[in-house]
């Protein structure tokens, strides 16, 4: 899968949820990078701090209510983001009088991508993401380099009848 993977699937599943609820709901460009310090290993990788994650996050919001938005939903499409989005959503709510909220898509549906799994290998392009990206935006999966993984974590656990 692409290096982007993350961005369009949040971007992507953003895009739908606005959809369905137009017009109240607009979406604002994705922000294309994240708190990635543990996946440096992996080429091409670019990470930011926190500290700066939250303030790009937060000069978007200020910017979007200048021009009168009034709630803010954030699709987060990478865990390592959690933390920084966590004290940011507390400062944006408690200090700042925002209503804001964020969910780190997969949270949700956690349960039913493990049905649906049949390998119990979870993680970045393990059967369960290649799939978002294949239904979501087939550009971002590489079909040439499809192949079973044997690196991860299990997640799943996988029941057979």
């Amino acid at each position: 899968m692409t290096l982007e993977t993350d961005t369009v699937v949040a971007y992507q599943l953003a895009l739908r949820a606005a959809a369905a609820l137009h017009p109240r709901v607009i979406v604002s460009p994705p922000l294309p990078y994240g708190v990635s310090y543990h996946h440096m290993r992996f080429p091409g990788t670019i990470t930011i701090s926190p500290e700066t994650f939250q303030a790009v996050v937060l000069e978007v919001v200020d910017s979007l209510r200048q021009h009168g938005v009034e709630r803010f939903f954030v699709i987060d499409g990478h865990a390592g983001n959690q933390g920084a989005l966590d004290v940011l959503m507390t400062k944006l709510r408690f200090q700042m009088g925002v209503r804001a909220a964020y969910l780190f898509y997969s949270t949700i549906v956690d349960a039913l991508m493990c049905q649906g799994a049949r390998t119990e290998r979870w993680g970045h392009a393990c059967e369960v993401e290649t799939s978002m990206g294949l239904a979501l935006q087939p550009d971002i999966v590489r079909g040439e380099a499809l192949e079973p993984g044997s690196c991860g974590r299990p997640r799943c656990r996988i029941v057979t009848s």
